[in-house]
């Protein structure tokens, strides 16, 4: 059973990040937008930059990697320790 969890939430992490990752892309091209603007005298300079919301995105990209790990970890192991006492 514990195999199957692994799999649910590795399978949910991988949709978050999948959305959290379009919602990055959205924000890049928002910051582009509003720093060309800025750049250009037409807006306010105080907007997020886009080197700001990648590092953030990189940040949260680690963490769904190693949590993808981790659930791989348990699940594998389970299902090692299965075969084992078979």
């Amino acid at each position: 059973m514990l195999p199957l969890a692994a799999l649910a939430a590795a399978l949910a992490v991988g949709i978050v990040g999948i959305a959290d990752h379009s919602r990055k892309s959205a924000a890049i091209e928002r910051a582009n937008v509003a720093l060309w603007f800025c750049q250009h005298g037409q807006g306010r300079c105080a907007d997020t930059k886009p080197a700001t919301v990648e590092a953030a995105w990189q940040r949260r990209e680690r963490r769904y990697q190693l949590a993808l790990a981790g659930t791989a970890v348990v699940g594998g192991w389970r299902v090692r320790r299965r075969q084992a006492t078979a």
